[in-house]
């Protein structure tokens, strides 16, 4: 496991070669990795069972492809609580989460905010399972009989779920802590700049598996392709 100081001296030497590559080949290369040395950064928060990843969006298809990005790893019965500012991206990140844990690109993913709870259904190992994308920014929170129809108890236990507006559920209807991830997508009015934070709380299984995906690369792969494709 790398620790916060090996990852920002494995950043820097990263931006070292790359700047003799600039000096041979032209500056195009290291503008490229600087500014991915900037899209994200991690942080422990007390010991190692906790975990946070933040990320800059340059564009919604980032925020989508991020989502995409998270659905490899998640499995029932996960459940991502997508909070933040209105119209920062938690319906685009659900979308490319859905498409791709169904195979399904062209799927038309919206939010459920009239429906309150949408269902996807895909493939695991020949056996059926359920995504459950949820918004819940209609309801009070007030009294746990208006998520009754959501079968929350079912969902928490059984299915993969998104909610959008999680601050709405009640402290009786929390999620386990084990399956849950946090997610707040936020945006700087003046520049229209986003950022993503994923947080996986202490005992949350999403620690190891946001330790993998940045150890294995999966998350330079992505912004360095987000970045290549916003110079262009």
């Amino acid at each position: 496991m790398k620790t916060h100081q090996q990852i920002n001296c494995l950043l820097s030497l990263l931006i070292m070669l790359s700047f003799v590559d600039s000096l041979l080949h032209g500056r195009h290369h290291f503008r490229r990795v600087t500014t991915l040395a900037r899209s994200w950064s991690v942080l422990y928060s007390g010991d190692t069972n906790s975990y946070t990843l933040r990320l800059s969006i340059p564009d919604p298809s980032t925020c989508e492809e991020i989502g995409a990005l998270i659905s490899a790893f998640a499995e029932p019965p996960d459940v991502l609580l997508l909070d933040g500012d209105l119209g920062a991206g938690k319906t685009t990140f659900s979308r490319g989460f859905i498409r791709n844990k169904l195979g399904a690109n062209n799927e038309a993913i919206t939010s459920p905010t009239y429906l309150l709870s949408n269902t996807y259904s895909y493939r695991l190992n020949n056996t059926v399972q359920e995504i459950r994308h949820m918004d819940l920014y209609r309801l009070s929170g007030s009294h746990g009989d208006e998520f009754s129809p959501l079968d929350l108890n079912f969902v928490f236990s059984k299915c993969i779920s998104l909610i959008e507006w999680p601050s709405r559920l009640p402290e009786e209807l929390q999620p386990p802590s084990e399956s849950r991830m946090n997610i707040k997508l936020t945006i700087t009015p003046a520049t229209d700049e986003r950022e993503m934070v994923l947080a996986a709380p202490f005992g949350s299984t999403w620690c190891d598996r946001l330790r993998n995906m940045v150890g294995d690369g999966f998350v330079d792969d992505l912004l360095l392709h987000s970045t290549d494709r916003g110079n262009k």
